[in-house]
């Protein structure tokens, strides 16, 4: 009598793995490979809604200073820390979630500046919007490479740090993604 239970629940497991395994994946975790490199540790998920649009999300944090920053000597004596979080949707136009996408995506940076001389700070936000077309593969029915370029614009900032003011102007910013994933 338990051969026969335990042979039904063996059939039963694989029969229930083997239509996980055809199932399309709709989710999908990864990490941006140019931020690895310069120090920017961040994850993003995203919900694919249809074979033609997905949605996702994510933040990161980085202890080093931003990409776009270039004050020259005056950051030498300041700490500075970045997180952000991004909001994003993606079109396939060639459908299947994979291939062609176009991507409209809303940045939001939390910076906090610290002299360490004197120990004043400040914190900033800054939202920016982006754009990026790019390409999708999918490796091995779970693995994914994306390929992407764009821009993004980010408006005027002046940072009040002690007796230091540093700005940074108006400006569209150039973005490359390169970011490896997982489908699950």
């Amino acid at each position: 009598m338990y051969r026969i239970l335990g042979a039904i629940a063996c059939v039963a497991a694989i029969t229930a793995a083997g239509a996980a395994y055809g199932a399309p994946f709709n989710n999908e975790i990864d990490v941006g490979i140019f931020g690895l490199v310069t120090g920017d540790y961040a994850v993003y998920y995203e919900r694919n809604l249809s074979d033609y649009v997905a949605l996702g999300g994510g933040g990161g944090y980085s202890p080093r200073s931003s990409l776009w920053m270039d004050f020259g000597d005056l950051l030498d004596d300041m700490r500075w820390r970045y997180a952000h979080v991004k909001a994003d949707g993606k079109l396939f136009p060639l459908g299947n979630s994979k291939g062609l996408y176009i991507q409209a995506e809303v940045n939001a940076d939390f910076i906090t500046l610290e002299d360490k001389n004197t120990g004043a700070t400040a914190r900033y936000t800054n939202v920016w919007p982006g754009a990026l077309v790019g390409w999708r593969w999918v490796v091995a029915e779970r693995a994914t490479i994306s390929v992407a370029g764009g821009s993004g614009y980010n408006t005027r900032t002046e940072y009040d740090v002690g007796d230091v003011t540093l700005t940074t102007d108006s400006e569209i910013r150039p973005r490359v993604d390169l970011n490896l994933g997982f489908l699950f």
